[in-house]
């Protein structure tokens, strides 16, 4: 017999990295919601997760066709009431497939169009597909009021919810020191995303301020940009389980964020739990967050610079608007047409 309490599928392309994180905290706000999870491995990209607060789960390794017979025989044989997408690739995946009565909310953790590193021409098509997949999209689920905008600007109803910390990582020494050490550090994919060769214009202008710095990379990626990274002095730890990861941005004297193009990664607000100093290039995404960024990597190392040697940083301000409740969302009466 199955469950009475709402079920809810979840789809994600890649298992790991920062989507799996936000996937996380999603599901630790909802205890009262049954969640079962069918995601794909990505070579070099997965270091484990907690299984523990999923009913059942599903990984495969392999293609995308893989992926979507996975899911569409999950899907039968739970019967979920909502489906939750968690990024553009399982967004498709997910909206082509059979919803068999659930209802469809789509996060996007960033939308492809946002990619800086395509051909115009390639985002604009990218953004006319999420467009026509809004006609089979009950809900787009942002991570911040601007992509939640960006939802309403592609004709798709749109929500944001906060990423939170989850409360299973939560410990009595959670929170930084008094004290911090000239360490500064970034954590995530090394990828044309987080945009290491920025990282290092960062970091070549700070070393020209303050003495004795040490730069620390938490995560793996791009073999030829982790031995560019390497070769110009920065420490890359390789992907390491999430309690090592946090343990080691907590010993930063600065954390700093330099992708190119994001949504609210969940890096930041574990750096801000830890009570970290942040500094962030420029986004839109952030800056909805409040996140008041910069745009140069010479500004920005100006930033770390005074975050180093005692002067602080900006603070974060006031997001755009007010978050939905996760719960609310999952609990909405959907239809199988809007």
């Amino acid at each position: 017999m199955k469950s009475k309490r709402v079920r809810v599928v979840h789809l994600v392309e890649s298992l790991g990295g920062g989507v799996m994180s936000a996937l996380e905290s999603f599901v630790d706000r909802t205890p009262q919601v049954e969640h079962h999870l069918v995601g794909r491995v990505r070579s070099g990209s997965f270091s484990g997760f907690d299984r523990s607060p999923f009913e059942s789960v599903t990984v495969i390794d392999g293609s995308l066709v893989r992926l979507m017979r996975a899911h569409i025989k999950v899907v039968d044989l739970v019967e979920p009431s909502v489906v939750h997408l968690h990024s553009s690739w399982a967004g498709l995946i997910g909206r082509l497939s059979p919803r068999k009565g659930a209802g469809i909310v789509y996060s996007p953790h960033c939308f492809f169009h946002e990619r800086t590193d395509l051909p115009r021409i390639v985002r604009t098509v990218a953004r006319g597909v999420e467009r026509g997949l809004g006609l089979r999209t009950d809900l787009l689920v942002g991570v911040s009021p601007w992509e939640a905008n960006e939802g309403d600007r592609l004709g798709i109803r749109s929500s944001w919810v906060e990423n939170r910390f989850p409360k299973r990582l939560q410990s009595a020494d959670s929170s930084g020191s008094n004290t911090r050490a000239r360490l500064v550090v970034t954590a995530g994919r090394i990828s044309a995303q987080k945009d290491p060769g920025y990282f290092l214009e960062v970091k070549r202008a700070v070393d020209l301020k303050v003495s004795g710095v040490r730069w620390l990379w938490v995560g793996d990626g791009d073999p030829a940009l982790r031995n560019r990274l390497i070769s110009e002095g920065v420490h890359v730890s390789g992907w390491v389980g999430r309690s090592d990861a946090l343990d080691l941005v907590r010993q930063a004297g600065v954390y700093v964020h330099t992708a190119a193009w994001e949504a609210a990664p969940l890096t930041l607000v574990e750096a801000e739990e830890a009570e970290v100093p942040i500094v962030v290039r420029s986004q839109r995404s952030l800056q909805s967050l409040g996140w008041q960024g910069v745009d140069t990597a010479v500004a920005l190392g100006e930033l770390v610079a005074g975050g180093l040697e005692g002067h602080g940083v900006p603070s974060r301000g006031n997001p755009d608007s007010v978050p939905a409740s996760l719960p609310d969302i999952y609990f909405e009466e959907y239809r199988a047409k809007r």
